[in-house]
């Protein structure tokens, strides 16, 4: 006796997938603006790098305590920490 799904059925479920496609592909954006900042902080004019190196760290840096504390705890051991181990490095270089 199973039935085929109406028509409201079918686009409840399309309504549901477009919505939860957006909170997936943030991450990745987000990525995509850190990695481009921190290339930045490589290759941008000489008086900026060290300013955009500090600032992108400490963007990741923020990002790893907000995933640990609101998704899963590893977050800050994968994102969060090798970020300040990276920031402790440029300012023991500068």
């Amino acid at each position: 006796m199973d039935r085929a799904p109406d028509a409201r059925g079918v686009r409840d479920q399309r309504r549901a997938r477009r919505a939860d496609q957006g909170p997936r592909r943030q991450p990745g954006l987000y990525n995509g603006f850190l990695a481009a900042g921190l290339v930045w902080s490589l290759v941008g004019p000489e008086h900026l790098r060290f300013g955009f190196a500090v600032f992108f760290l400490l963007c990741v840096i923020v990002a790893g305590l907000y995933g640990a504390a609101t998704a899963n705890r590893r977050i800050l051991l994968i994102q969060a920490l090798p970020a300040a181990l990276a920031l402790g490095a440029v300012l023991l270089a500068r």
